[in-house]
């Protein structure tokens, strides 16, 4: 039998799916993913809750889109919390999720404290200026991030 073995190939194995990763219990099991791509997945506050879980002995998880999930302030304060501590992740996308002021305030106080995210989209989140204003103090305190996108 012919192997072959190709980094192009590699990579396409470590970007994941809803489908590759979630449990019939709801919980997340992210093995070797690298890109976890949940575009449009209504994965919800629920789901976001359950991934925040998984995301705390995450080693490997690089990139994670939700956008367009349908995570609200609940799930966005437990996606705060989960960066905060982890320190593989480098991208998150939570653009066109009704996070809120108070779902910003969250992933502000996690961005403070975030020493491995580099890129997070909050494009049309609801933000207002209340939430903006979170997030720009974290940035005071936040020395990693090289980019920020974030305009309703």
């Amino acid at each position: 039998a012919l192997l072959l073995h190709s980094p192009l190939l590699a990579s396409a194995q470590h970007r994941c799916r809803l489908g590759d990763v979630r449990q019939p219990d709801g919980s997340f099991q992210l093995g070797s993913c690298e890109e976890l791509l949940l575009f449009g997945e209504s994965v919800g506050d629920g789901g976001a809750i359950k991934l925040a879980a998984a995301l705390a002995g995450n080693t490997k998880l690089q990139l994670v889109d939700l956008w367009h999930n349908g995570v609200g302030a609940a799930g966005a304060k437990a996606l705060g919390a989960a960066i905060a501590k982890n320190t593989v992740l480098k991208r998150l996308y939570l653009n066109e999720n009704p996070l809120g002021a108070e779902g910003a305030k969250g992933i502000a106080a996690g961005l403070a404290k975030a020493r491995g995210l580099r890129h997070l989209w909050l494009t049309r989140t609801n933000a207002g200026d209340e939430g903006a204003a979170a997030l720009a103090t974290a940035l005071a305190a936040n020395h990693v991030l090289e980019a920020l996108d974030m305009w309703e």
